[in-house]
């Protein structure tokens, strides 16, 4: 009886016998092409191999820097940090630069076939951000924290635009803000602006920009969406200078007291908002429609009573009306 070996051995004669006989029954034209498309198909194999066996090792690359002064500051904000070279060359990301100078820890992990998980630290080995980066863009989740611990915000961005919920937080854990972005609407609205007739666009906010091309900058611009609040000397540092809000608004001070409770309608304001007081009182409310105030608006004193009654038509103001209490 034939050994393992040997039955394999006699059947890659038997299979070499029948290629040759093969091969002799061709004309020597048909023959040489054979030949040539064996050879490319396994060159083409070692160089995807090659190829393949490289781009493992990149992925493999961990890129990790520690400041060398990281330990000698307790002061944090006063660090400069050296961000990883591929990093630095996303220049269409937007890095928040008040958190970006705090960092004194960097690592890029690979995450997928091109994507990387880029991490942070402060200099009291507290994580301070982590995102998914994609071909030298943001785009995945965000995460970021306060040196203390503390949820700083959270949210996905799609090729360095906001997308979905977005959530901030005060230094203390309580919610500072929701918002709602949607970047498929934002490269519509660009895409309707940059055609070959734009009037045809029934978008308001493109409508809008038409007239008035500041408009499209002035509502999705990050720090217009969300402005400072009362008590903040500055607007929210965040991983993006521009997203088109659509959805819910809701803002809170530190105590948990709203601020502002309205919603966004493809970068306008639009439906009914409130305004209230750090007291709890509210404040102002009123009709938006498309970005514009419209019908009713209240203002009240800071113990609730109505002070001022306004009419507004389309962002018109038609009537007033004070109240003396």
């Amino acid at each position: 009886m034939m050994k393992p070996c040997q039955i394999c051995f006699s059947f890659a004669q038997q299979f070499d016998a029948c290629y040759c006989t093969f091969m002799k029954s061709l004309p020597a034209m048909l023959q040489q092409v054979l030949l040539c498309a064996g050879l490319c198909s396994v060159l083409a194999s070692a160089n995807a191999q090659q190829f393949s066996g490289q781009f493992t090792s990149l992925l493999s690359q961990e890129v990790l820097i520690q400041h060398a002064s990281g330990q000698q500051h307790a002061d944090a904000a006063h660090l400069s940090v050296t961000m990883p070279a591929s990093l630095q060359q996303s220049a269409e990301a937007h890095w928040p630069p008040s958190l970006m100078k705090q960092v004194v820890r960097w690592q890029k992990a690979p995450f997928g076939r091109h994507a990387s998980i880029v991490t942070g630290w402060y200099a009291n080995g507290q994580k301070a951000l982590t995102v998914t980066m994609r071909q030298q863009h943001l785009h995945g989740n965000w995460q970021s924290w306060y040196s203390n611990g503390q949820h700083r915000d959270s949210g996905r961005l799609e090729h360095n635009q906001p997308d979905g919920m977005w959530k901030l937080w005060h230094a203390n854990g309580q919610l500072r803000s929701v918002r709602i972005y949607n970047a498929n609407k934002h490269d519509m609205i660009q895409l309707a602006l940059r055609q070959q007739n734009p009037k045809l666009t029934f978008q308001p906010l493109a409508v809008q920009s038409l007239k008035h091309p500041e408009q499209l900058h002035r509502h999705t611009r990050a720090n217009a969406v969300l402005p400072a609040m009362a008590g903040e000397e500055t607007a929210p540092d965040l991983p993006f200078s521009a997203g088109l809000p659509h959805g819910v608004v809701e803002d809170y001070f530190a105590n948990g007291q709203p601020v502002i409770v309205g919603q966004y309608n493809t970068g306008l304001k639009e439906g009914p908002w409130q305004y209230y007081a750090a007291n709890g009182q509210l404040s102002a409310s009123g009709y938006y429609w498309q970005g514009h105030r419209h019908g009713a608006w209240k203002v009240y004193t800071e113990n609730g009573k109505l002070k001022l009654l306004q009419e507004y038509v389309h962002g018109r103001l038609v009537h007033s009306k004070q109240y003396h209490r």
